[in-house]
């Protein structure tokens, strides 16, 4: 979901994003709180802060974390940004073009990160965070690229593979001792529930 940005078309940041999402009105990586998106901004202006972001040529992106100086570290914005399919929230893309412009890239999927020595804001070489970010078109592509039907599924584990209509033991799928049946019982409230 591009959440109503066109690949390409310029928007405000703050009228277009923060009016919208809210989330931090500072650095490139904005986590809202009460917004399903996660938002990076990459540019030319993040070089001299020790940001060196890249598209490679498999239209995949390098995008540094954030920490300006020293060490980055895997938390708040950083975590924020490698979580966000775990936690049910869009990546959305944008380069800053200049004076809170920012054109839409598109909509990535953040395939993990690699450590790497890099400089910071004062030129010192510190460990910085570099995500991998591959665009959610180029993984659409993939899955609709694989043959259909043409590889068997495996088969089933022999506790999942129940005739679900026959007895609570084989409803559990699982394969329970007998003497371990499920019973009904009567708690002292009166209510009605099942035990071992």
């Amino acid at each position: 979901m591009t959440w109503g940005f066109e690949r390409g078309c310029i928007y405000n940041r703050k009228s277009d994003i923060h009016d919208v999402f809210g989330g931090q009105q500072q650095g490139g990586i904005i986590t809202p709180a009460e917004a399903a998106v996660v938002i990076a901004i990459t540019g030319e202006k993040g070089i001299g802060h020790g940001y060196d972001d890249r598209e490679l040529p498999d239209s995949t992106f390098e995008y540094f974390g954030a920490g300006r100086l020293g060490p980055m570290k895997l938390t708040d914005r950083n975590k924020g940004l490698l979580e966000h399919s775990q936690n049910g929230k869009s990546l959305l893309l944008f380069r800053d073009e200049s004076r809170k412009r920012l054109r839409f890239l598109g909509e990535y999927i953040c395939d993990g990160f690699e450590w790497r020595d890099a400089p910071d804001e004062s030129k010192a070489i510190r460990p910085a965070i570099v995500f991998k970010l591959v665009p959610l078109d180029k993984i659409n592509e993939t899955v609709d690229a694989c043959p259909k039907g043409d590889v068997p599924a495996p088969p089933l584990p022999p506790y999942l593979s129940t005739n679900f209509e026959s007895s609570p033991r084989q409803r559990l799928s699982l394969p329970f001792p007998r003497h371990l049946e499920w019973e009904p019982f009567t708690n002292a409230a009166g209510l009605s529930a099942h035990m071992f």
